[in-house]
């Protein structure tokens, strides 16, 4: 039986992994945090289908052939939005506690996340 480290080392891309990461390193110096940007100020779906499109498609107004490695690493980064958010959804993330009350006159709120 094969371990989950030979699994991972046949089926899965350290490469392209590390570029999803990389872009998204690059997009939080650009942009700030994605749960600031996401769901409101970003359409992961529409954003995920048009560089799906790119990809197939390519980009002649910038001289982009079809096939660009870096479009579907865009796709999967929007992808992991999409299905981090549906988590969320069927297993919301707690409501912060807050606690009130004169805990020696000095803490009136503490707020836990």
């Amino acid at each position: 039986m094969k371990t989950v480290a030979e699994i991972v080392a046949t089926e899965t891309s350290e490469e392209f992994l590390e570029g999803m990461k990389n872009r998204m390193v690059m997009s939080f110096y650009k942009y700030g945090l994605v749960e600031r940007a996401y769901p409101d100020a970003v359409d992961a779906l529409a954003s995920l289908a048009q560089r799906l499109e790119l990809y197939a498609k390519g980009d002649p107004a910038n001289d982009i052939l079809p096939g660009n490695t870096e479009y579907l690493m865009d796709v999967a980064n929007f992808a992991m939005m999409i299905a981090d958010e549906e988590v969320r959804v069927v297993t919301p993330r707690p409501a912060p506690l807050t606690i009130k009350g004169p805990f020696c006159g000095r803490v009136t709120s503490v707020s836990i996340r």
